[in-house]
């Protein structure tokens, strides 16, 4: 889309697709509009830190089950003010990776 941003005609097409059901073969990637939000929860939840805008696309295509009904979902909880639990959701991420560290080490005692 001439004069329009990457973000802004990913986010159209990613609604467009969802709106009318449409899951297309390839381009996937295009459909996964990046904000600072999508970039953070992405990074935290790969433990890649490095990861850049079409990386965190990329990664919500390969792994997600739904990458746009996922992309959405991480853009409501987190930008939206209304809802606004960005911040408690990277805590929470933080805290189920510490959990999963307990774990690995306590199955590495037995």
């Amino acid at each position: 889309m001439n004069g329009v941003s990457n973000k802004i005609a990913s986010l159209f097409l990613r609604d467009v697709a969802l709106k009318y059901n449409l899951v297309p073969e390839k381009g996937r990637i295009f459909l996964q509009p990046v904000d600072t939000w999508i970039l953070r929860v992405i990074r935290e939840i790969s433990g890649h830190e490095e990861f850049q805008y079409w990386h965190c696309a990329d990664y919500l295509v390969n792994n997600a089950p739904e990458p746009e009904k996922t992309n959405q979902g991480i853009w409501h909880l987190c930008a939206d003010p209304d809802v606004g639990i960005g911040n408690r959701i990277l805590t929470l991420l933080d805290s189920i990776d510490k959990i999963r560290q307990t774990i690995d080490k306590l199955e590495d005692m037995e």
